[in-house]
């Protein structure tokens, strides 16, 4: 098998990556790890994280050891000495289908979300995934939604998902 990459780089623009596969050109999904002069730590943190919930199981595992230490990231404004993965989405590769896998990003990025805005950095999955669970219960709770109804349909969601083998 034979793989080309021509990449075209404006420097006052965007970037143009084409891959070939035995002469044919194939769909690709570009991630860029770019720690040059201009990032904030904020703004670095949420280019790293899409990057790592959009990707692939195989490239996420090339993504997180580009992300670990990322050449130029002296230009990083306000890291502040933090780890480079600091806060970076928790992810369990290989269980479940592609779909489920596909479908859990979606809560992975809520999940991550929720741990910067109360905190949980630092805490195992497992509990930050039930302090938010606890926390939309209370929502049903204050806004009239009953929560055994939720917790119904959404078990039945799930059941569905592995009946069609996902």
């Amino acid at each position: 098998m034979s793989v080309e990459t021509i990449v075209v780089r404006d420097p006052d623009g965007g970037t143009d990556v084409s891959v070939f596969v035995d002469g044919a050109e194939v769909e690709t999904t570009e991630y860029v790890v770019d720690a040059g002069a201009g990032h904030d730590w904020q703004s670095w943190r949420e280019q790293r994280d899409g990057c790592l919930v959009a990707a692939s199981q195989g490239a996420r595992a090339a993504l997180v050891e580009a992300f670990t230490d990322p050449p130029g990231g002296q230009y990083v404004e306000g890291r502040d000495g933090r780890d480079w993965m600091h806060g970076a989405p928790v992810l369990v590769p290989g269980a479940g289908s592609e779909l489920t896998r596909w479908r859990s990003t979606f809560a992975a990025a809520a999940l991550l979300t929720y741990r910067q805005v109360v905190g949980g950095v630092g805490e195992d999955i497992g509990t930050v995934i039930s302090d938010l669970v606890a926390d939309l219960h209370h929502l049903a709770d204050t806004t009239g939604v009953v929560w055994e109804s939720v917790a119904d349909r959404a078990q039945r969601y799930h059941a569905e998902d592995d009946s069609d083998g996902v």
